[in-house]
């Protein structure tokens, strides 16, 4: 298994705008792979494992937690969470 490390950010990265911002965390890791791999196949492979599916379905669960908050707020029938 390749090593995974912290690392700055890349020159040019999008997050360098967000790093600069107050009150705001950033980060950066980097490894290096076997073989040659496209960026297809990388968020591909990182964004289907078992790791990331239970995060999906958590953030499901609070976001329709917090929709129907937001509608209940809306609505009136509730003055405050």
């Amino acid at each position: 298994m390749s090593k995974i490390v912290s690392s700055e950010l890349p020159k040019g990265a999008f997050l360098k705008a967000c790093e600069a911002q107050p009150n705001t965390h950033t980060d950066c890791y980097k490894t290096s792979l076997p073989k040659q791999v496209s960026l297809e196949g990388f968020i591909n492979a990182f964004f289907t494992t078992w790791l990331f599916c239970i995060e999906r379905l958590i953030l499901k669960l609070v976001m329709k937690n917090h929709r129907a908050t937001m509608i209940l707020l809306s609505s009136r029938k509730v003055s405050q969470i």
